[in-house]
């Protein structure tokens, strides 16, 4: 029987943020013990701007050599949750720009962690964030990240470096 608590880690990786003028960038996230992920985005353009979202792979907890992905992602939209529940399929990407209108929206990214591939170096990249480009003052944002983990315990293992 499946198990939210169980099963699933969800992880608030940016607070909601209201007023703060410029690019948000996400907490990593490490999917060592994850099967998939899920990047989450709620965005509500007050001002009506469309805002660039960028998925980034890293290949530790200090982000230190981020790089955008290789392999694009399913991405779904709801351009509208406040007429609707709906999530739309869009071509597969490796980021996406929201609708420019001052209706609230969800993002979501699927990331598959055997998708992230290596550094120069061989080394996995087995983390992820996520960038926006800059975020309008009147402009709120939120991003969690929901992990499917690999093998079941109560409660799953930490995800996040701090």
């Amino acid at each position: 029987m499946f198990s939210y608590p169980n099963e699933v880690k969800t992880v608030q990786v940016a607070a909601p943020q209201i007023g703060v003028p410029g690019a948000v960038t996400s907490d990593v996230v490490c999917l060592k013990n994850v099967h998939k992920a899920w990047i989450e985005v709620n965005f509500n353009p007050v001002g009506g701007a469309a805002l660039l979202l960028t998925p980034q792979r890293c290949p530790d907890v200090t982000p230190s050599a981020n790089a955008v992905l290789v392999t694009a992602v399913p991405i779904w939209v709801n351009d509208d949750t406040a007429t609707s529940d709906a999530l739309v399929r869009q071509a597969d990407a490796v980021n996406y720009t929201t609708t420019a209108d001052a209706n609230p929206k969800k993002v979501i990214f699927e990331i598959d962690p055997a998708e992230l591939g290596l550094t120069g170096a061989g080394v996995p990249y087995d983390c992820i964030r996520l960038v926006t480009g800059v975020l309008p003052n009147t402009d709120m944002i939120q991003i969690n990240v929901v992990c499917q983990m690999r093998y079941q315990s109560c409660p799953p293992p930490t995800v996040l470096a701090n």
